[in-house]
């Protein structure tokens, strides 16, 4: 394999060429040295986009609506040195258990 940022740096006889071509931005190229193939952009992303649970993923996340509907009681923030430090669940009025003196 050859690759130069110029046309014309190594000079070869044009019957060892397999394939000729530029690497474009964002693209990728994986050179198998042991098995001697290269394994162009699409089909390089395309093994790496299967060889993952994408789409058992997707189905997992968890919505906003759900994240609401986990909150049992009314959130209530709690205060240190003037600053909110934390949010959870329950208190008293609004006001955390550690912050009623305030």
């Amino acid at each position: 394999m050859i690759m130069a940022s110029e046309v014309g740096v190594y000079d070869t006889d044009p019957s060892n060429i397999l394939h000729k071509g530029r690497l474009k931005p964002g693209r990728m190229l994986l050179v198998d040295t042991q098995e001697k193939l290269y394994i162009k952009d699409e089909e390089l992303k395309l093994n790496i986009a299967r060889s993952r649970p994408y789409k058992v993923w997707l189905q997992e996340q968890v919505t906003m609506d759900e994240l609401r509907d986990a909150h049992s009681g009314p959130l209530t923030y709690v205060m240190e040195n003037g600053e909110v430090n934390g949010v959870m669940n329950g208190g008293i009025n609004g006001v955390a258990e550690n912050d009623k003196s305030k």
